[in-house]
């Protein structure tokens, strides 16, 4: 079981990560709605696993992350979003993000991918050896 972080704009996204979680025998430790509150989140909870989206207002999820990974380095996150290009996959898995999971996504791989940044495999869903 992992403590984790949920970070989306969107709350239908954050209950479907929710409940998705809780299924899998997991613990939300924390919600967040824009990068920086994520940043904040992060610091007060110290999660084991982030789940970040990628585009919110303000600052977005792969700035976010950046600054949580500069706090923490040994931060596991995982971009949760509806970008699907190779660019920006490559950009998040350079900056030292875990995984990249695409939207829509089953609760199935969701928790793939969370059993994989857990045990400190990196990649995404479009090429898992990324």
């Amino acid at each position: 079981m992992a403590r984790v972080l949920i970070v989306d704009d969107a709350a239908l996204a954050r209950r479907i990560m929710r409940n998705a979680l809780c299924a899998g025998g997991h613990e939300v430790a924390g919600e967040a709605s824009t990068g920086g509150a994520a940043i904040r989140e992060y610091e007060a909870q110290r999660p084991d696993l982030v789940m970040m989206d990628v585009t919110m207002p303000g600052m977005d999820g792969l700035e976010a992350s950046k600054r949580i990974l500069e706090l923490d380095s040994s931060a596991r996150i995982i971009m949760v979003t509806s970008i699907n290009r190779e660019g920006v996959v490559r950009e998040s898995l350079r900056s030292g993000v875990s995984a990249y999971l695409v939207k829509p996504y089953n609760s199935e791989k969701l928790l793939r991918a969370v059993d994989r940044a857990l045990a400190g495999n990196r990649g995404s869903d479009l090429n898992p050896a990324a």
